[in-house]
């Protein structure tokens, strides 16, 4: 079997993952929550975060951290998801 794409000269694919393409709310929600957890804050499940996906990680976790009172901007865990 030889990849369709053998010599085609696509170097990137890139996936857009806010519920276009797939549903990944749950797992979304699985990784702010190991975020939160470690935090000592309270958890989401995946219908409050539906509400909070879009423009990306970064605006996700600020949301995030805003729906739950936390003011400052979480600068420290914006650098752990990297």
């Amino acid at each position: 079997m030889t990849a369709p794409f053998r010599h085609c000269s696509l170097e990137a694919v890139i996936f857009d993952l806010d519920g276009t393409l797939l549903d990944s709310a749950a797992q979304i929600a699985a990784a702010i929550n190991v975020l939160f957890r470690a935090r000592g804050l309270e958890t989401f499940d995946e219908a409050e975060i539906v509400h909070l996906i879009g423009w990306g990680a970064r605006h996700l976790i600020e949301r995030a951290f805003a729906s739950r009172g936390v003011n400052k901007r979480p600068r420290l865990a914006l650098t752990q998801i990297r």
